[in-house]
């Protein structure tokens, strides 16, 4: 035996044992299924008066995002956009920029934000505020955007 199939040896010894597809009688899945199911939190209610201080405009170096009311007043949406110098700039083809998509604000005092439809759906975030508690920023998964004067 060389000291190559001596470590797969000793290292697939040492994993927990778990039915596999051959001794289960399928070939469709070699790890254990799990039965649960990740729930994204609920978010609260839109409240239509906290709404202004958050709505508008946030930038980084290569990307823009927009919170507004969703049409109609029922709620917050978030757009984000990849900027049109750093478009222009690139000899690579750039990912498509998401249009406007529902947001909910999550229950505590941390400004906490999800994404609850369109292709950054389950993504999350918080608002940033100074000092006086004006809000200056917006965190989307873990990118940092400062908040653009109007």
């Amino acid at each position: 035996m060389t000291s190559t199939s001596a470590a797969r040896t000793t290292r697939s010894a040492s994993r927990p044992s778990t039915p596999t597809s051959a001794s289960r009688g399928s070939a469709l899945c070699q790890r254990p299924v799990s039965t649960s199911r990740h729930r994204d939190p609920e978010p609260l209610p839109y409240d239509a008066a906290r709404a202004p201080e958050i709505v508008g405009r946030y930038d980084n170096d290569a990307i823009t995002l927009v919170v507004d009311v969703a049409a109609g007043g029922t709620g917050l949406t978030l757009a984000a956009g990849i900027k049109p110098e750093i478009r222009a700039g690139s000899d690579d083809e750039m990912p498509a920029d998401y249009p406007p998509e529902s947001i909910g604000l999550l229950p505590g005092d941390g400004d906490e934000y999800i994404v609850t439809s369109g292709g950054l759906r389950g993504q999350r975030g918080f608002f940033t505020r100074d000092a006086t508690g004006a809000v200056v920023g917006v965190d989307l998964a873990g990118r940092l955007f400062a908040r653009v004067p109007r």
